[in-house]
This record gives structure tokens, C-alpha cells and sequence, in this order.
């Protein structure tokens, strides 16, 4: 198939959004290596989605004519193949990016970065000198708002990732403090790429090749999804908007959906809830979702070609495949709407259970305390003792999540509830404690366990703090999602402990019962489900869930037509 030959190194028309002022919207490279977030005239963000990454060879296709725009040898290239030809894109070489690793530590809100000197001090006098503060996030001006969830976050520069990896274990054996590992880029990742189609080679791209199916949708063949979960997968998905095939920071091939925040949402509403639910929780579902994309933007990914990924790190995101009649209304109904509190964004996290009672965020995640995540409570329903707990776990509940808080249900029926598991104390034990990533490989020096005691929990009933104790030592950890993760990653830290013992007294295993499916942390699914039943809009669901937040639209406008229909 010939190419059409351009004479621009510029390219021609590859911003879809506003054709008459290209220059507004950054492309190629520009786009993808960068935590710059472009917009719509209307404000709307235009999001850059991680669809695969690591890959050798990419093959996706369409049912209509699909345009390929390329640079080869500082010519720009354009391609158009016929809809039904496979597209096949693979490594010829590549230069992997060069990139700075760090060990992040905490952070200090912007608006508080008098307290930055005094953070750096006090890391320096745990002995880490070489503790600087870097800039994340991003700050923008919609509809007469200023959203600004700018951050500094400081970091401990180290050599690799290797040695970020000892140092996170040190930090927690220490001060109980859970660091992550960051990584931003110094240089970016160059390559060939070879793009063939069905019946002939398309040439030679440099970097990155975009493509755009007019009228159509993109598929691409074998994407990974949930990966490390039970329903872990791969499938070929549908895609609206921009695809960009481009070498990423490895070396490998990573694939970018481009497009706005809209069309994003219509693809993650109906894979974070039950499309079934009732209109007003599938329009607090979108709020919420809409809020996780602006509050995430600028502050993930950073030596990624994208803003955000398609998986639960960020936000589910299936494409095309999912997206169903009631939710897509759901986010049209609710275009550009925002929730704010004390004329802040929220950061709206969600679960799927809470399990009877939300939890403080700091309780689960050890980070500072945010006045839109408290917990969910009343005098009357209060859950943070080991007794209280158990009671809850075989009264009738009666809480808006009741549906969950005795099963832990997810929504989704391809997640089978667990609401127990069990550990053996010795050997099988071990494989938990000491391979877990996430956690120092000191915990196995202790076993085997002869005991778990739960020194501290939040106030939703989640463990905040466990004390392990064995025949070789005792070990603490802290904070929910740290103690899940330890006894291979729990549906909730709503739990409670029982010990099986022989007749010599020995323990011989550890079952945990819990309720909830999730962190519990924000706005329940199973129970904004249950607020809607009983007749709460999604501005009152949205208000409880996040201590008072009040919701604006800062863009667009709201689908014109009837209400969301019925579920069938």
C-alpha cells in the first residue's frame, strides 16, 4: 500500500479534538512523555490511558478503515488500511529510557510547604542526608474554579530499584512507616518499530506510531487485565478515540488510549459497579470516578508514556467492551460535575464493601488525615473493638451495605466472596510472610507463629496494628493494607482472629472472618446501592460518603432527555 508522503515534519491534523487549533494540544512524544495535562475548549481533561505495556509485538485492527501516522527517517508517513486487515507492530531496536529512582517517603500538601523544611530535617536525622523534595501533581484553571492537587513529596534518591526495594524494608523495620518506590525519567526511551499490515510492510516508525479509526473502534488483541487477582485475564478490547503503539521506558512496546475524560468514564463506570445498580448510585459512581481522574492527574506514572493506567492501581477501564446503556447516561447526567469540600477536590476513593462502617484513610493507608475521608459512624454503630466486631459479623445487619457486611460481596459477579481463609502456623505460613513484595522478608525469622495479637484498630473496625509473635521473635505491623497484604492480600481488614490449637497447646492454624470487600475507605459501592433504594439522590450518597462534600460542574453539560431508565 503506498504512503502518502508529507512535507511537514509537524503533524498534520493528528489532534482530533479541535482540528482548527492544533497547536493547543501537545502530540506524539510531547503527549505521551509528560505529566502535562492538555484540555477541551470546554475544559474537559484529554486523558492518556495505559492499555498494555511490555510488550515485543502489538497487533490490533478495526471493522473500518484505519489511519497509521508515523515518522520515518524525519518524514512524516501516512497510512490508511481497510478495514478488516490485521495491523502488526513490532521492536526492530530500542534505547531504553535513563531514569532517577527514589524511595518516596510522605508528603506535604502545597499548601502546608512551610512545614517542608522541618519534614527534610527530620529525615536527615534518621539518617537520610540525601533526602530531597520533588514537585507533583498539577494545578488548573475550569469554569471559574482552580483545581490544585499539587504536592511535594519527599524522596530518598537511590541507585536502583534493588536497592529501593532494602531500603522501603529498612524504613518499616524502623519507624513503621511504609515508603513506595518512584521512579522519574532523565532521558526517553528511542526506537524503531516495524508496522506491517495484512499485505504489505508500512515502513519503518521512529518511537511511536498514532492511530485513528474514524467512525469506528480500535481493537487490540491479548490485553492483560487484572493481573494478581483471581479473575486475572486477557482479552481483546475495544477502544474509541486515539491508540498510540510507542517504545516504552524498557524498551518494549506499550499501548495509549487518547481520548477525553467523558469517553474515559463511560468505560470505568460500568467496570467499577453493578450496570444494574440504581440511577442515582451509577450518577454517584460517576462523580466519583470523574473526581479520581482529576485528582490522580501529574501525580502517577511519572517515567510512564501515560497519566494513568486501566487497572485498579488508578481506575478500572475496559474500553468499549463494558460500557452499557445505563451507566454511559449515568455520566452523561452528571458532565463536568465535581465534588469539593471547603473548596477543595476531593480525592473520592471508593470500595466495594465497607463491610457495616467506612474507615479514617489514615488507618488504612498511614498517610496524612483527610477531612473528606472519616469514617462512616454514629453513636449508636460503632465497630472498633475485636468483641463489637464479632457481633456484627451474626446480627442481622443494618447498615446501607447490609448486602456486604456478611458476605463481603463484591459487585461483580466474577469475584466469589471470601469471607474466611485460613493459614496453617509453620511451613505453609511461611510462603506468605516472606515472599509478599511489599513487605520486609524479615517477618519469616520469627516463625513458626504462635500467636496474633491485634494491639489497635480504627474506628471502622479495621486492624490498624498486629503484633505477630513466634517461637524466634515478635514483629509489628502497621496499618490495614500493609496487614492484608501480609496473609496474601485479605478482602478486607475488617476481620477478626481465630486461633486453632492441638491438645499441646501449639498453634497449628489462623482463620480470619471478615466483612467488606475492600479498604473501606470513602463511599461504599454495596451501600451508596442501598442509600439509592431508600430514596437518596447521588448529591446526598456523595455528601455522606465524603463528610459534607457538595458537588459543582465546572464543564459541559448535562444529557438532554429522560431520567436513566430501569434496570431490567
Amino acid at each position: 500500500m503506498p504512503f502518502a508522503i508529507l512535507a511537514s515534519l509537524a503533524l498534520a491534523v493528528i489532534e482530533p479534538w479541535d482540528a482548527t487549533e492544533p497547536a493547543l494540544v501537545p502530540s506524539g512524544m510531547d503527549l505521551l512523555y509528560s505529566d502535562r495535562i492538555a484540555f477541551k475548549p470546554s475544559g474537559e481533561p484529554i486523558i492518556t490511558l495505559g492499555i498494555v505495556a511490555g510488550r515485543e509485538r502489538v497487533a490490533l485492527r478495526s471493522t473500518v478503515a484505519i489511519q497509521a501516522d508515523f515518522y520515518e527517517a524525519g518524514t512524516l508517513k501516512r497510512a490508511t488500511v481497510r478495514g478488516g486487515d490485521a495491523i502488526d507492530i513490532s521492536i526492530v531496536r530500542a534505547q531504553p529510557a535513563t531514569r532517577r529512582t527514589y524511595v518516596d517517603l510522605e508528603g506535604v500538601p502545597w499548601a502546608a510547604n512551610d512545614k517542608l523544611d522541618w519534614t527534610l530535617a527530620t529525615w536527615r536525622a534518621r539518617g537520610y542526608a540525601a533526602v530531597e523534595a520533588l514537585e507533583e501533581g498539577t494545578v488548573v484553571g475550569i469554569g471559574g474554579r482552580v483545581i490544585d492537587n499539587r504536592e511535594l513529596r519527599v524522596v530518598l534518591p537511590v541507585a536502583d530499584a534493588q536497592k529501593a526495594k532494602i531500603v522501603i524494608d529498612e524504613i518499616y523495620r524502623r519507624f513503621g512507616i511504609r515508603p513506595s518506590a518512584s521512579a522519574r525519567l532523565s532521558e526517553r526511551p528511542w526506537g524503531e518499530l516495524k508496522v506491517k499490515g495484512t499485505t504489505a510492510p508500512l515502513g519503518i516508525a521512529t518511537s511511536f506510531v498514532r492511530f485513528v479509526a474514524p467512525g469506528g473502534t480500535i481493537q487490540v488483541d491479548g490485553v492483560e487485565h487484572a493481573k494478581g487477582y483471581a479473575w486475572h485475564g486477557f482479552e481483546n478490547r475495544q477502544y474509541a478515540g486515539e491508540i498510540y503503539v510507542v517504545v516504552d521506558p524498557d524498551g518494549r512496546l506499550a499501548v495509549v488510549n487518547v481520548l477525553g475524560a467523558e469517553q474515559v468514564l463511560a468505560g470505568v463506570v460500568p467496570a467499577e459497579i453493578y450496570t444494574s445498580s440504581p440511577a442515582e448510585a451509577l450518577k454517584a459512581q460517576a462523580v466519583a470516578a470523574r473526581n479520581q481522574l482529576f485528582a490522580k492527574l501529574g501525580k502517577r506514572h511519572h517515567d510512564d508514556p501515560f497519566h494513568l493506567c486501566g487497572e485498579q492501581h488508578c481506575q478500572v477501564y475496559a474500553g468499549t467492551n463494558k460500557e452499557d446503556a445505563r451507566t454511559t447516561d449515568a455520566v452523561l447526567a452528571t458532565t463536568g460535575e465535581l465534588a469539593f469540600l471547603k473548596g477543595k477536590l476531593v480525592d473520592t476513593v471508593y470500595s466495594s464493601s465497607c463491610g457495616g462502617h467506612t474507615e479514617d484513610n489514615e488507618s488504612v493507608w498511614g498517610n496524612r488525615p483527610d477531612p473528606a475521608l472519616r469514617a462512616d459512624l454514629t453513636s449508636r454503630s460503632r465497630a472498633k473493638t475485636t468483641r463489637t466486631l464479632r457481633r456484627s459479623r451474626t446480627a442481622s445487619p443494618t447498615t446501607s451495605c447490609r448486602a456486604g457486611l456478611r458476605e463481603g460481596l463484591p459487585p461483580s459477579a466474577d469475584k466469589p466472596p471470601r469471607p474466611t481463609r485460613t493459614s496453617s502456623a509453620g511451613r505453609r505460613a511461611t510462603a506468605p510472610l516472606s515472599s509478599t513484595p511489599s513487605l520486609p522478608n524479615g517477618y519469616a525469622s520469627i516463625l513458626p507463629l504462635n500467636h496474633l495479637e491485634t494491639i489497635a484498630r480504627g474506628k471502622g473496625g479495621r486492624i490498624e496494628s498486629l503484633r505477630l509473635i513466634g517461637d524466634k521473635g515478635e514483629a509489628t505491623v502497621l496499618h490495614e493494607l500493609n496487614i492484608r497484604r501480609l496473609f496474601g492480600n485479605l478482602n478486607s481488614g475488617a476481620f477478626i482472629i481465630d486461633e486453632v490449637r492441638d491438645d499441646k497447646g501449639k498453634l497449628v492454624s489462623v482463620t480470619f472472618t471478615g466483612g467488606g470487600w475492600g479498604h473501606g475507605v470513602g463511599m461504599c459501592q454495596v451501600g451508596a446501592v442501598g442509600r439509592a433504594e431508600a430514596g437518596h439522590d447521588y448529591r446526598r450518597i456523595v455528601a455522606h460518603y465524603y463528610n459534607g462534600a457538595t458537588i459543582e460542574r465546572l464543564y459541559g453539560e448535562p444529557a438532554p432527555g429522560p431520567e436513566i431508565s430501569a434496570a431490567p
